[in-house]
């Protein structure tokens, strides 16, 4: 079914509300194509002109919910109205998608960090003040110890780039400081 731009916003403010137990919402968006501007059930004002239609754009939302109960909505916003429905539409995303997040596993975050660190910490020798990034001491080039081999030269290669990105980064910033 489609409707104007603020009753599309109003059922999907009810489809949200709906949805919190039974099924989820899925919306869509895409250029509007040729033939959605020509429905009768379209909304488009008269003074629209068709360069326009061409820019329109089709919001689709439909519940999860399969069979005869299923909901459909649609709306085609017209780019010169499309900065004042976004205005409604992003605000009442937020609000509905935010009850659904779930709060970030810090600790978890930081258990994962440290074990990167220790596996790094194992790749990098100190020797005479600078650190260089060893593999090849670690397992052996044929047999039980190959993958071991090829992860530990998977992360030296890594490292090295990521060192060489730093380097770059400060030699950028030193020169734009001077």
């Amino acid at each position: 079914m489609t409707l104007t731009n603020e009753q599309f916003l109003e059922q999907l403010a009810k489809l949200f509300e709906q949805s919190t137990s039974k099924h989820s919402v899925y919306i869509t968006s895409k250029k509007a194509p040729a033939s959605a501007a020509q429905d009768d059930d379209v909304d488009m004002t008269p003074s629209s002109s068709s360069s326009s239609l061409k820019d329109a754009i089709l919001f689709r939302a439909t519940d999860g919910s399969s069979g005869s109960g299923k909901v459909k909505i649609s709306t085609l916003v017209p780019a010169s109205k499309l900065a004042t429905f976004q205005g409604a539409y992003l605000p009442l995303l937020r609000t509905h998608l935010s009850a659904g997040l779930r709060k970030r596993d810090k600790a978890k975050e930081r258990k994962i960090e440290k074990a990167r660190e220790q596996s790094r910490k194992k790749l990098v020798e100190t020797v005479d003040g600078k650190e260089k990034v060893i593999t090849n001491k670690i397992g052996s080039k044929r047999g039980a110890g190959r993958r071991k081999r090829q992860r530990a030269l998977n992360k030296g290669l890594a490292l090295r780039k990521e060192k060489a990105k730093e380097a770059k980064r400060k030699q950028q910033t030193a020169k734009a400081a001077s």
